[in-house]
């Protein structure tokens, strides 16, 4: 007996010896994942908002250079200085966030140390963009109207900005392969630590079914083991699920003393399954044994805990119940829900960029999704080819194998941008602008590569310099939507018959806004500018409408307008770019900023409105009041001696007061009064269909709340009040003014008090 009880004893320390040890290892660990994940996560959305503030920058700039382009006028030169001003502000926020980013990397280049590449990709982009993109736009701001009037200069700088965009799918895939590298160091050691669990798990299952009779035989011997298992363990009626036993660790993990746990069934406990699940799992358990099932448990302080548990049927007193063991896998869980996510969002910004990316020595090794879609061929068949095979030119094919070579032999380490024709997997030509550099890929020197499709603007460009008497062979052939017009339109191509689904005869008998939806105010716009080029002025404008076909499919185009001289006459030229995809995009990032905005009302300190989101309603509630003759009241407050609070207590005190005012105050409000804090101590209620009765009594209650609130700092606070009703000689600065000379004169009384004005 006295064997088997050693025997017993130190199978339940090794159990628990080993179960520590993978706790340990588990959740304590020598991979940072936690901090590694955050970091990741936070230099992708600052790399994405530095690209975002860049393409900003160039929205902003081809605003400056339209009204650079106008006929001088008062509405110009307002549109020209607000561009301008915007540019100004957009420049000196990408260099903050870079100058930002800089900071956050050397501030975090412990996580970057096995992944100096991030750094190599930082430092090139800040390097063009304090040494190229930077200065340029400084002298534009400084100096527009001499820089923006030369023609050349304005392409030159739209393509520089592009050369300080981070290349965000290598720092994706740089900071994917360091994260994957290190989640999986951690999943080997979680799976180990799992199947010695398990193993260990199942030999003592195995010995205690070998020791089942021993222990029957042996109750007192059972109950040691039970009760100070330190795995959660207790003993299950099969039909009904109540309680028989329960060990200490049971106990301590659930929270209900012993007592209470033998009162209830297991199905106070797992709530989220149902009833008739949980006798199913309980036969089956008592059958044939379970492992691997996972249920939520809800303990007594109300938190959910995820378990996994293992069931096996015991025999006591000649009557068989069910043995459970848990595992508590909250954290674990949590763990394997984090890596998803994380995952998940490597995935989508892989496949949402974008330009094409290539990776590639003399052979293409890598090619993201956008670059498939350009080129028309798959991973596989990019790794096939040599990168100069998609190049039809033989003169652009020793130009790329020279450029290569000198590449990968270290000659040529910086970025070079050129212009070459290519062809697609479907024999299709199409114009690519590439921008190169040189990376170091698994120790070996690699060319990267970016591009785009340029394809349209070049054939626009080139079909434009053509000779006059060509023009018809090249609206017809270009390949985009191309109409001539004067009050009416007098010529289309083919393009503009299929995106519209009208005819040439039917699209001759309407007016080029005719086939767009717009207001009143954009058709007379569209009338404005026929008239101007028809008398021969020349300027380029540039509208996004939604387009009329008859199909009715929802398309978004790009409208380019240009002057021409035509048979003898000046007309207006139309060219469409259907841009519905980008619109989609751009009405879906709208929508996110909506949403960004209603966050923005709020005042982060207490909650309640922000000065800005006041403004607004009041605005909204004042007009309302002169229009409609609707009652309206301002009670406006602050508190008292609040600076001699900072100045005592802290300014952490302050700001624990002014988050329980704010909280009292709301709390005794109806739901139609807006509360929001409009300074530092100072708060503002517009009540709407309030008279000034009863604005003074809603002051005075608010009053009394305050002075008699037990506040956490130990203070007594009080707060002076100002009320003011609306009259119909009022404005709204007059009726500001006069709750503010309310408040002034509650102060000059003696302080917490109300006083209408």
């Amino acid at each position: 007996m006295i064997k088997n009880q050693n025997i017993y004893l130190a199978g339940a320390l090794f159990i628990i010896i080993v179960v520590l040890i993978a706790g340990v290892i588990f959740f304590t660990g020598p991979i940072p994942i936690k901090n590694i994940s955050s970091f990741n996560s936070n230099l992708l959305l600052k790399t994405i908002k530095l690209n975002n503030d860049i393409r900003n920058i160039k929205s902003s700039l081809d605003k400056v250079i339209y009204y650079s382009a106008l006929k001088p006028s008062p509405i110009q030169k307002e549109g020209f200085k607000k561009a301008l001003n915007k540019l100004n502000f957009r420049f000196t926020k990408t260099d903050r966030q870079y100058k930002e980013l800089n900071i956050f990397i050397k501030k975090n280049s412990v996580f970057l140390k096995n992944n100096r590449q991030i750094i190599i990709y930082f430092n090139k982009s800040y390097f063009k963009w304090r040494n190229i993109s930077k200065p340029i736009l400084a002298a534009i701001i400084k100096y527009p109207e001499y820089i923006l009037s030369k023609i050349s200069y304005k392409i030159f700088l739209r393509d520089t900005l592009y050369l300080s965009h981070l290349p965000t799918i290598n720092i994706v895939k740089a900071t994917r392969i360091y994260f994957l590298k290190t989640m999986n160091i951690a999943i080997y050691i979680f799976i180990i630590a799992t199947v010695v669990i398990i193993i260990m798990l199942i030999l003592f299952f195995y010995y205690f079914n070998k020791f089942n009779e021993i222990l029957l035989k042996s109750e007192q011997r059972f109950k040691s083991l039970f009760y100070n298992l330190p795995l959660i363990a207790f003993i299950l009626d099969i039909e009904t699920g109540c309680f028989i036993d329960v060990n200490n660790a049971a106990v301590e993990f659930y929270g209900y003393s012993k007592y209470e746990l033998l009162k209830i069934s297991i199905e106070k406990i797992n709530i989220f399954t149902d009833s008739q699940e949980q006798r199913k799992f309980r036969k089956m358990a008592a059958e044939k044994g379970s492992h691997n099932i996972f249920f939520k448990h809800k303990l007594k302080n109300g938190e959910v805990k995820t378990v996994q548990s293992f069931g096996t049927a015991i025999s006591l007193n000649n009557k068989l119940y069910l043995l459970i063991i848990i595992l508590d896998i909250t954290e674990r869980k949590l763990l394997e829900d984090k890596l998803e996510e994380s995952e998940e969002l490597f995935r989508i910004l892989t496949e949402n960029l974008i330009t094409g990316i290539l990776l590639y020595r003399e052979k293409y090794i890598y090619a993201n999704p956008t670059a498939e879609s350009i080129l028309g061929y798959t991973q596989d068949e990019f790794y096939q080819k040599y990168v100069w095979d998609i190049f039809p030119d033989e003169f652009d094919k020793k130009i790329i194998k020279k450029a290569i070579e000198k590449r990968l032999s270290g000659e040529n380490m910086g970025p070079s941008h050129f212009t070459f024709k290519a062809l697609t997997k479907q024999n299709k030509e199409i114009w690519l602008l590439i921008a190169s550099t040189t990376v170091k890929y698994k120790d070996k020197l690699t060319a990267l590569a970016s591009f785009i499709d340029i394809t349209e603007m070049i054939n626009l460009r080139n079909e434009l310099e053509r000779e006059k008497e060509f023009f018809k062979i090249l609206i017809e052939n270009i390949g985009v939507p191309i109409s001539l017009n004067k009050e009416k339109i007098i010529y289309v191509n083919s393009e503009m018959e299929n995106l519209t689904g009208y005819s040439k005869e039917e699209l001759y008998n309407m007016n080029i806004w005719d086939i767009f939806y717009v207001n009143n105010k954009q058709k007379e716009e569209i009338k404005s500018n026929i008239k101007r080029r028809l008398n021969g002025e020349k300027f380029i404008s540039e509208f996004i409408f939604k387009l009329k076909n008859k199909s009715e499919t929802e398309l978004w185009v790009k409208v380019l307008s240009g002057t021409i001289f035509y048979n003898n006459e000046w007309v207006v030229i139309v060219v469409l770019t259907d841009v519905t995809n980008e619109m989609l995009e751009e009405q879906k990032i709208l929508k996110e900023k909506e949403n960004y905005k209603l966050l923005s009302e709020f005042d982060d300190l207490t909650g309640i409105y922000n000065r800005r989101a006041y403004k607004a309603k009041f605005h909204e509630a004042f007009n309302t009041a002169m229009r409609y003759g609707r009652p309206l009241s301002l009670i406006m407050f602050d508190i008292d001696k609040f600076k001699d609070i900072n100045d005592n207590l802290g300014h952490q005190a302050g700001d624990i007061i002014l988050k329980e005012i704010s909280a009292a105050v709301k709390e005794n409000l109806r739901t139609a009064d807006y509360f929001a804090r409009i300074g530092g101590e100072e708060f503002m209620i517009i009540s709407l269909e309030t008279n000034i009765d009863k604005a003074k009594e809603l002051a005075e209650r608010l009053r009394l709340k305050i002075e008699n609130h037990n506040f956490s700092t130990g203070n007594k606070i009080t707060c002076s009040f100002g009320v003011v009703s609306f009259n119909k000689n009022d404005t709204e600065e007059s009726l500001e003014y006069r709750v503010d000379l309310a408040l002034y004169k509650a102060k000059e009384n003696g302080r917490n008090r109300v006083e209408n004005a």
